[in-house]
């Protein structure tokens, strides 16, 4: 077969696996920005040990205990998760998360930013990892409204009678769109990431239910 017909032939199976779901919960990570040019999840990590330490040997350390694969691990919670990492360099060295300042620069959204935002369209739900508003640029390019819920007191009030609520940040959110222009939203991304480790699914979402779609690297 070839790549052009195994391409038609996943499309398809994808389409047949849509279709058969009433409801679909997308989990998506770092993976589906990086065609917009924003670095994988390992290049940025790497870039934050690089400001905690010059040293090599303390960076490869470091760099492993944020390996949420590294052989060695106890256990599947056994690893220095991003948030925590994040809460290190504010604490210590970036009071501002400045480090994240690089994601705020404008990026078009991928080709799988747009299906998700088409599958928001449909119905489904969407929890992101992510940091930057390339979903919400998706849904804007299809002229659909989202209203993307970004920190605790808002994760604790959703519902999913809201139509333009299909979007969940679960990290917060850098920037967001208020009156049509977008605004500094850092401060959600403080206060997600103190809250984080209180909730690891959003209310009104059930992990029984709900058929859980990963797409690109994400822990929550």
């Amino acid at each position: 077969m070839s790549k052009g017909n195994q391409t038609t032939t996943a499309r398809h199976a994808v389409q047949r696996f849509i279709q058969a779901k009433p409801r679909l919960v997308l989990l998506i990570g770092a993976g589906v920005s990086i065609p917009s040019g924003i670095p994988a999840s390992g290049d940025f990590l790497s870039s934050v040990l690089s400001i905690l330490t010059g040293d090599k040997e303390t960076k490869s350390y470091l760099g492993a205990l944020c390996d949420a694969e590294r052989r060695d691990r106890k256990n599947a919670s056994d690893f220095v998760r991003f948030e925590s990492l994040m809460e290190l360099v504010q604490s210590r060295v970036d009071p501002t998360l400045s480090i994240l300042d690089y994601l705020t620069k404008p990026f078009d959204p991928s080709y799988g930013h747009r299906v998700v935002a088409e599958l928001m369209v449909r119905g489904h739900y969407v929890l992101t990892t992510n940091f930057d508003n390339l979903l919400e640029c998706a849904c804007d390019s299809i002229e659909y409204a989202v209203s993307p819920v970004i920190n605790q007191q808002e994760f604790l009030q959703f519902t999913q009678r809201d139509r333009t609520t299909r979007l969940l940040k679960l990290h917060g959110s850098l920037q967001r769109r208020i009156g049509g222009v977008w605004r500094n939203s850092r401060e959600s991304i403080q206060a997600t990431l103190r809250a984080i480790s209180r909730y690891s699914m959003p209310p009104n979402i059930d992990r029984r239910k709900d058929k859980i779609v990963q797409i690109g690297r994400a822990h929550v």
